[in-house]
């Protein structure tokens, strides 16, 4: 059996912060919590940093900013986010994915 502390949520993200806000209210409100929540920034212009900050007291993020490569890589970057990931449980949503 497993537990939320298990579960490591990968986000990909490349100008969605509004969706992720909306996401990771949705995440707060439900019943499980994910042990770690990875953040990958392909070269965002939006503020996600500002709306990760407003978040930082529900959740510990591990947020990484890819600063490399051309146009968004959604393969790169969850990659990356794959590679930080220290669960047994690895669950990936996208940016724009909004949880109900």
């Amino acid at each position: 059996m497993f537990s939320e502390n298990d579960v490591s949520l990968l986000i990909p993200a490349h100008n969605h912060a509004r969706h992720i806000a909306i996401a990771l209210h949705g995440i707060r409100e439900s019943e499980i919590i994910p042990g770690e929540v990875i953040i990958v920034d392909d070269r965002s212009s939006d503020d996600l940093e500002r709306v990760l900050d407003s978040f930082s007291k529900d959740f510990e993020f591990n947020y990484q900013k890819k600063e490399t490569g051309e146009g968004f890589d959604a393969g790169a970057v969850r990659s990356l986010a794959f590679k930080e990931s220290t669960k047994e449980i690895v669950v990936f949503m996208d940016g724009d994915c909004i949880p109900v």
